[in-house]
Parts: structure tokens; sequence; C-alpha cells
């Protein structure tokens, strides 16, 4: 049998009536786990206290000279003990739900974690290679200078820039001179003993 909430008003207190209210509706459905865990120690403890006094009515109607008791009052208490079964009931259910959405968010959030960790990381691009440095060409080397050129070109042509090389090129260049001379002196004394030899009577 279930007690409605205008039967639960006439039935209990105003502390109590607010608990019966809490148990449905939207004030169950704002109440954290914390206040539900309250709320289910509150309405087991109103329960157990109205079947105490149900056991307790019970026992006295029974004893040898009792005087009967109200049918009324046995039926109320009986109705209290009732109405706070179902008040608790709808709290242990509340709160079942709320700890399977909690773990079930939990593992959610556990997931993804676990698959974050798999994703292998993104590797940073490598940084290009610094490019080789392009060889210096070599100076290039003086051609050769031939024998025929002349003591002061070769002088010129290999870059002579000390005195002392300087000075040797000017006696190369004195030592031919004074030998085309000598050459040209024999050779023109040469051709005056010819000529005399020449002029001579036969």
């Amino acid at each position: 049998m279930k007690v409605n909430l205008r039967s639960a008003r006439a039935l209990c207190t105003k502390n109590e009536f607010e608990l019966v209210v809490a148990s449905g509706g939207e004030g169950i459905a704002s109440l954290s786990e914390a206040r539900l865990k309250q709320k289910i120690v509150r309405a087991r403890d109103l329960r157990d206290k109205y079947r105490d006094l149900l056991r307790r009515q019970r026992l006295a109607a029974r004893r040898p000279g009792a005087k009967p008791a109200r049918d009324d009052a046995n039926a109320r208490t009986g109705s209290k003990v009732v109405l706070f079964e179902q008040t608790l009931a709808r709290f242990v259910e509340r709160l079942a739900k709320v700890k399977a959405a909690a773990k079930k968010s939990a593992a959610k959030k556990s997931a993804a974690k676990k698959s974050a960790a798999k994703k292998p990381a993104v590797k940073k691009p490598a940084a290009p290679k610094p490019a080789a440095p392009k060889p210096q060409r070599s100076a290039k080397a003086p051609a050769p200078v031939t024998p025929l050129v002349p003591a002061v070109r070769q002088a010129a042509v290999r870059g002579f820039v000390s005195d002392k090389a300087a000075q040797s090129a000017r006696n190369v260049r004195l030592k031919s001179m004074h030998a085309r001379n000598v050459q040209a002196h024999v050779s023109a004394r040469g051709r005056r003993n010819q000529a005399k030899r020449d002029s001579r009577p036969r």
C-alpha cells in the first residue's frame, strides 16, 4: 500500500513531511551524493522508530488486562512505517543512479586519458642541415715563362718586387747586351779585314 502526499501531510510532523517531499520530483534530482546519504540515514531512522512503536503497540494490546488499543492509532503508526519505507527506497534508488553516473563518467575520463597516452607523439621536423661551404678556388699558378723571354720580362712576369731580384735581372740584361756588342765588334772587324784583302792587287 502506497501513501500519497495528502495522507502524508496528515500523518507527519513538519520536518517529517519535508523529508517525504524531498524524496520525489525535482527535490530528489537536485540532491548530491552526500546529501542523499544524509537523507537515507534520516529516513531509515524514522522507519525504524515507527516500526518499533507499532510492535510495542501490538504487544501492549496482547497483555492480559490491557485496555484495548484504538484501531486508528495502530493504523496510523502502520501507515507511517509504510510511508518512510517508501521514502527510504526512493533515496536508495536515487543514490544508486548517482553513483552509476559518476562511475560511468570516471570510466570515460580514464579511457580518454589512456587514448591520449597511446597516441604517438608528433615528431618535430628535423632542422635542415647547413649547406656545405663551397670549396674556394685556389689562386691560379703563374704561367710558365719560356726560355726565349728576356730576363727582364721574366722578372716582370714572375712578379719580382725585391731590389735583389731587380738587380739580378739588370745584370743578366747587361751581360746579354755586352755579348751582343762583342759579337758585333768581331763581325765588323772580320768584314773590314776581308775588305782589305779584297782591295789588294793580285
